[in-house]
């Protein structure tokens, strides 16, 4: 039975709330499968390693490749993963050889216009006569159509020009769908992500730089109004603790911390601390923002500390609330203590 939820057709619902989401993004090439899977990124949802380039956000695992393999990435996934997805419009053309190793199916389907796809698509592909792109199109909503009517999978389908046209309904619809728990700043990600003028090209690349360390002197503290914070030590790798002292016991060391109470994140944080290493100059660090199992390489900065005393501010364009303190190229012990976390104070 469906049920209307604004823009957006819940054509099933989820019958109970599941902790363990596989998203699948189907639609037509050039009907909008590329602006859900932006969209889901900007949401915090990790949609593949590989994605294709153009922005077209497509997971070069699933394209072209043999059952056995997609197979191995889905089991893959899920053993990284509570929540994931990806995108590909020829998904329905082997979903069947699939559907039994997908964990918790929810499937997010686009349907545009398909005068609009064909023509797009000829216009795209050249080689590709509007008359043949017409009824590709056609015959492969049919497909979507066909598999979503005899399944009961958890199930939302949506106009593309309705979502471009009313940009937070559409977030809210997913949001709701899934059951996210997502951050206002992710939030803002998605609805800046889409370009209602844009048409079709709605889909730029995310922002890749979203973090950024700044060294701050001693001096220069005073020009600050900050207040301490909390941070648990939650994880780490190849650290001895002793004495509320790091020691690295090879050269991949790693903390990650989980800021202590799960409210009103911030989006800047100072770190301060005292670093003390026998080879400063192969020494480097990254830190990086995500969660307990997604750190990447867009969400992350060097820096080179000094001996001694340190103060970095860590700014990001997203809610914080894990980091991770990499240390990398290290050739010998490394020393890290009397470790403090504080927040921008209000003025």
């Amino acid at each position: 039975m469906s049920t209307n939820e604004s823009n957006a057709i819940v054509v099933n619902a989820p019958i109970k709330t599941q902790h363990q989401k596989t998203i699948i993004v189907l639609g037509c090439s050039r009907g909008g499968t590329s602006m859900v899977s932006g969209v889901l990124c900007e949401l915090g949802i990790f949609m593949g390693e590989n994605l294709s380039g153009g922005g077209s956000y497509e997971d070069t695992d699933f394209i072209d490749k043999p059952i056995s393999d997609i197979q191995q990435t889905i089991n893959k996934r899920n053993s990284q993963f509570d929540i994931w997805g990806w995108k590909y419009p020829h998904t329905i053309d082997y979903i069947y050889d699939i559907i039994q190793t997908i964990r918790n199916p929810y499937f997010i389907v686009v349907f545009r216009n398909e005068f609009s796809v064909a023509r797009s698509f000829s216009k795209y592909h050249t080689q590709i006569p509007f008359k043949k792109a017409i009824i590709e199109a056609h015959v492969r909503y049919g497909k979507i159509v066909q598999f979503i009517s005899k399944n009961s999978y958890p199930t939302i389908a949506f106009s593309f020009e309705q979502a471009l046209s009313d940009k937070k309904d559409f977030i809210d619809s997913l949001i709701k769908f899934l059951n996210l728990n997502t951050s206002k700043a992710n939030k803002q990600f998605a609805l800046s992500f889409i370009n209602k003028k844009a048409g079709y090209q709605a889909t730029r690349p995310s922002q890749k730089s979203i973090i950024s360390i700044t060294e701050i002197k001693d001096s220069d503290l005073k020009n600050y109004l900050y207040k301490p914070v909390a941070f648990d030590l939650i994880e780490s790798k190849n650290v001895i603790i002793k004495n509320e002292k790091f020691y690295s016991t090879s050269n991949d060391p790693q903390l990650i911390y989980r800021l202590k109470e799960l409210k009103n994140f911030p989006t800047q944080i100072f770190f301060s601390f005292e670093f003390h290493t026998s080879s400063p100059k192969s020494f480097n660090s990254l830190i990086y923002l995500g969660d307990k199992k997604r750190f990447d390489q867009e969400k992350s900065c060097s820096f080179t500390p000094s001996q001694g005393k340190n103060t970095i501010l860590i700014q990001s364009k997203q809610e914080i609330e894990f980091l991770r303190f990499d240390p990398i190229n290290m050739k010998d012990l490394f020393l890290l203590s009397n470790q403090h976390f504080f927040v921008k104070a209000a003025e």
